[in-house]
């Protein structure tokens, strides 16, 4: 379809001819490129080509922009889980494990205690109740050949610690301690 147009005054006229009829989506991307770049012709002739892409590049940059905006108070949740192998068992709340953080890279003898875990006072039962939960996680760990760690930074602890949620060939294991010696 071509549109054609004269305008211009008496002594000149001028003849524009338009390849494109006028729609409501050319009508828009005009209108966000007056938005971020000042006028811009609407697409026409040999330069159409070059106008639609600057147009898609406008509108590529503005949904980039919006985008972002929405999503920027939104911080991400770190999520710490590593594989792990157990190195020794401290105490009925405490573990030593290597974790492999990936990419060839491990921390070895890396002190975790278990997420929820409580300090009992070091009386006769509360050594007791110790000895069961260590009982219990040598029983769990021991043995295991796919051990998964997830960690959280206690910052509030003085020196800070990482508490841990590990599971063992899919147990989890500070709910099954918590079970025997709660």
């Amino acid at each position: 379809m071509q549109k054609i147009i004269e305008s211009g005054t008496d002594h000149s006229p001028v003849r524009h001819v338009t390849l494109f009829p006028e729609t409501p989506l050319r009508r828009k991307i005009h209108l966000l490129c007056l938005a971020f770049g000042g006028a811009l012709p609407l697409p026409s002739g040999r330069n159409t080509r070059l106008h639609a892409m600057r147009s898609l590049l406008y509108l590529f940059l503005f949904s980039l922009v919006t985008t972002s905006t929405l999503h920027a108070g939104d911080p991400p949740e770190p999520n710490y889980v590593f594989w792990g192998e157990l190195v020794r068992i401290v105490d009925g709340n405490t573990v030593a494990m290597n974790l492999d953080l990936g990419f060839g890279v491990w921390v070895h003898n890396q002190n975790v205690t278990l997420l929820d875990a409580d300090k009992a006072a070091p009386d006769e039962a509360a050594k007791a109740k110790n000895m069961q939960r260590v009982a219990k996680m040598r029983e769990l760990l021991a043995e295991s050949t796919d051990i998964v760690v997830k960690t959280v930074r206690d910052k509030d602890a003085k020196p800070p610690r990482y508490l841990a949620t590990i599971w063992a060939d899919g147990t989890n294991v500070n709910e099954e301690v918590n079970k025997v010696a709660p």
